[in-house]
């Protein structure tokens, strides 16, 4: 959607702005759009490093501290995540050959994309749990006769396609992998989200992160026409947690986390969905459930890792015996 020249732009902006319906939307758009891009600009690592990192003769200012470089006799650059690379390329043009070494750790996060391993039977659970805990909270709120009919699919979409939805629903799945999947979850479950749990604790440290992953997404939201609601935080910040459990029991499979958040696209576009509390409280009870599991892990671990000890401790003793 959007492409680096000196600023960040919507590509489509002219086209988005053309096909309101009104002269008074159009406006709005554009409003809203140009307030997008100077937010992605603004939002830039490299701009940020750019602004906040100055060198002046031996003096490195790094926001309101300054470090004196003539008591340093290396300096190294150190980095992981997506946004690594333009933020070390900022670096590198401040501070020149001062760099003795650098190392941008991109491979190891994407080196965590796997298809073959242990616990890949978490790999078609992270594809269906969102839409089908969806689904059944649907099929809840009709049970309990808060809806006339029972829908599954959205109109638009059954109207349009018929039986065909069928078949395009997966291929939008595995299309959409190399989308928001490919370039976020990289960031967000292969770098924040073990930052943010091992400072904060797994809990704090998933609303943290869904916090921030809800935040990321109200730009496009807005821009789409979408309504901002608490109920549509709560919602978000609950595939979040779900999605942080999936890549946690998945061994810390990348994947895992991808197939979830392309399984999103699928339920937005296609899944019905009304805003009713029952989804909320069934996305609650898979979080809750796998939190458990999470923990039931965590103890396996903690377990295994006492065995250890005690077979070397047992070792070391008959070795000084």
């Amino acid at each position: 959607m959007t492409e680096q020249l000196n600023v960040l732009r919507v590509k489509n902006k002219e086209v988005l702005v053309n096909n309101a319906e009104t002269a008074l939307t159009a406006k709005a758009r554009t409003v809203i759009l140009e307030a997008f891009e100077a937010a992605l600009t603004a939002a830039n690592p490299k701009t940020i490093v750019e602004e906040q990192v100055d060198l002046n003769r031996d003096v490195l200012k790094i926001c309101e501290k300054q470090i004196d470089l003539k008591r340093f006799r290396h300096i190294f650059v150190v980095g992981g995540g997506k946004a690594s690379g333009s933020m070390a390329e900022a670096l590198e043009a401040i501070l020149g050959n001062r760099i003795s070494k650098g190392a941008i750790n991109i491979k190891e996060i994407f080196d965590r994309i796997r298809l073959r391993g242990k616990k890949n039977l978490w790999l078609p659970i992270a594809a269906v749990t969102l839409p089908l805990l969806t689904i059944i909270g649907n099929l809840i709120n009709f049970l309990v006769g808060n809806e006339i009919h029972l829908f599954i699919f959205k109109n638009e979409p059954l109207e349009a396609l018929g039986f065909w939805l069928i078949g395009i629903i997966p291929l939008l799945f595995f299309a959409g992998l190399v989308s928001s999947p490919l370039f976020e979850e990289p960031c967000w479950r292969g770098f924040a989200l073990g930052m943010l749990q091992g400072r904060f604790g797994r809990q704090i440290g998933s609303l943290l992160l869904g916090s921030f992953w809800w935040i990321w997404h109200q730009p496009i939201n807005i821009a789409n026409g979408l309504e901002i609601s608490f109920y549509s935080y709560l919602l978000m910040v609950s595939h979040s947690f779900i999605i942080d459990s999936l890549y946690n029991l998945s061994n810390k499979n990348l994947l895992a986390a991808m197939f979830a958040h392309s399984s999103l696209i699928v339920t937005f576009n296609f899944i019905y969905s009304s805003n009713n509390p029952y989804i909320l409280l069934l996305f609650l009870f898979g979080i809750i459930s796998l939190r458990i599991l999470e923990w039931k892990e965590d103890l396996k671990q903690l377990a295994d890792k006492g065995k250890n000890v005690m077979i070397s401790d047992q070792k070391s003793e008959k070795l000084r015996f």
